[in-house]
């Protein structure tokens, strides 16, 4: 999974990796919050749910919330 908001700094290089595992054919996830900064705390509050519901689908075992 790769997560990214598209207010960072990074965004554009980001999507730019992605496009390039795709074109690789490297299976990759992604995430995009929509006016979000290169800031974690921002991107929990905005995607959270949906990140941790991807780590329960390959790290753990516990039910994800129903949204």
């Amino acid at each position: 999974m790769t997560w990214v908001g598209t207010k960072g700094f990074n965004c554009e290089a980001t999507l730019e990796y992605l496009g390039f595992l795709e074109g690789l054919s490297v299976p990759a996830e992604r995430l995009i919050a929509p006016g979000v900064d290169h800031n974690p705390y921002w991107f929990y509050e905005m995607l959270g749910v949906e990140l941790l519901r991807f780590h329960d689908r390959h790290w753990g075992t516990a039910e994800a919330p129903a949204p």
